[in-house]
């Protein structure tokens, strides 16, 4: 098995990483790069990696949740983020990929948290 993939490394140029679709950058982490691969992530998911500011990475598996993608790190948790902060990759611009095509799980609907605010009557100033 290992010969096989040593051949096809060596004489094919074959890449044996996922391919990388789209990719966002942020705080706390530093890039995290979503790809078209189900290795070891349970279907609908594909895999995804994570690179922290401190140099720190991990893999996980990534799934569309309505405008939200939903990574999953096991080291980590789960990290939310909106559609709109990924951009596509070249490869996923010749392939002519969205994230708009991305499978949307069947899992129960993303509950953002909300900052508690006071009621107007309780802040003694407006009194």
């Amino acid at each position: 098995m290992m010969a096989v993939v040593a051949g096809c490394t060596i004489l094919l140029g074959c890449d044996l990483q996922p391919s990388v679709l789209f990719v966002t950058s942020g705080s706390p982490y530093q890039v995290i790069q979503l790809t078209d691969a189900e290795e070891g992530c349970p279907a609908p998911l594909r895999v995804c990696y994570l690179t922290l500011l401190d140099g720190g990475t991990s893999h996980g598996c990534w799934v569309r949740e309505h405008a939200y993608i939903r990574a999953h790190f096991d080291d980590l948790g789960d990290r939310l983020l909106p559609v709109t902060e990924f951009r596509r990759t070249t490869l996923a611009e010749y392939r002519n990929a969205t994230l708009d095509e991305a499978v949307a799980s069947d899992l129960p609907e993303v509950k953002t948290p909300s900052i508690p605010h006071p009621s107007v009557g309780t802040n003694p100033r407006s009194r």
